[in-house]
């Protein structure tokens, strides 16, 4: 758990995270609506899946809950739960920093069915999960397509006299 100025970092350097983790910056309507919807899991098997990655199988302990979570992820929100109630924080977001899978899991919590008032809060969630998974190759496609769109690329006859280079006998001088 850091919280937004840790080790004097700015929110948008926390952003980055490590080659395998992702940071996500999470207020207390999300934390609550996450916690809310896991349980905790238990590593049931292992194995081999598509292109050698290892797939985990976990099984719910209990049926409350929705979602069946690994304990660092519910460690991971239980720290970010203490920090959005301590009262010393009051109204401030509570950073996260989580593996690639624990981003899956807040995804398909956020794609639970519930209730009306909840919806602004998946919404957000689901944001902030795909942000974090996906927001560097999306903003790179973004760029690419804005610089991209002000080039013209059309050639006009006069540019490129296809006919003449079709019409012209190769090999003779």
């Amino acid at each position: 758990m850091r919280n937004r100025q840790q080790n004097g970092k700015s929110h948008e350097e926390q952003t980055e995270g490590t080659k395998n983790s992702y940071i996500l910056s999470l207020t207390e309507k999300e934390v609550c609506f996450i916690d809310e919807k896991m349980c905790l899991a238990f590593l049931m098997q292992s194995q081999e899946g598509e292109e050698g990655l290892e797939l985990n199988m976990f099984a719910p302990v209990s049926g409350r809950a929705v979602i069946p979570a690994p304990p660092p992820l519910l460690e991971i929100i239980g720290s970010a739960f203490l920090w959005v109630t301590d009262p010393d924080h009051e109204g401030e977001e509570a950073v996260i920093e989580c593996n690639s899978m624990s981003l899956q899991i807040i995804r398909e919590i956020s794609l639970l069915k519930d209730s009306e008032d909840s919806q602004s809060v998946k919404i957000s969630l689901r944001k902030k999960v795909y942000k974090a998974l996906y927001g560097k190759r999306y903003d790179v496609d973004k760029v690419s397509a804005r610089l991209l769109s002000g080039i013209d690329c059309s050639l006009s006859d006069a540019e490129f006299p296809q006919d003449e280079l079709l019409n012209k006998d190769v090999g003779r001088s």
